[in-house]
């Protein structure tokens, strides 16, 4: 199961209304730069856990929202992509350290 998740996550980085960032990141194509992200290896059930997937979530939103040309980090773009895999990877624990984090009162859902 968590391998499935994990491919919905990388969907869900790549697919949010990253549009404006596709052609800063140099693709000439229209194609949405991506980002993967494994979690396999951390258990979702401890504080330690979801705090390293946080990070890794964050981390790789930042690479698939930076402007390389201009060393800039589109926030607005790394808080979409954020919202999103939160509520791909559908964990509890994750959504309310997302929560605390961002202030956010409810991360909303991705319509499935």
């Amino acid at each position: 199961m968590r391998t499935r998740t994990l491919s919905l996550i990388a969907a869900s980085i790549a697919t949010l209304s990253l549009a404006g960032t596709a052609l800063a990141a140099g693709t000439a194509t229209g194609e949405l730069p991506t980002a993967r992200v494994r979690y396999a290896d951390l258990n979702l059930s401890s504080d330690a856990g979801v705090a390293t997937l946080y990070a890794r979530l964050r981390h790789a939103a930042t690479q698939v929202c930076e402007y390389r040309s201009f060393r800039f980090v589109d926030q607005a773009c790394v808080a979409k992509a954020l919202d999103g895999a939160v509520t791909t990877v559908a964990n509890g624990r994750l959504t309310t350290l997302h929560q605390q984090r961002t202030g956010v009162a409810q991360v909303a859902s991705n319509g499935r």
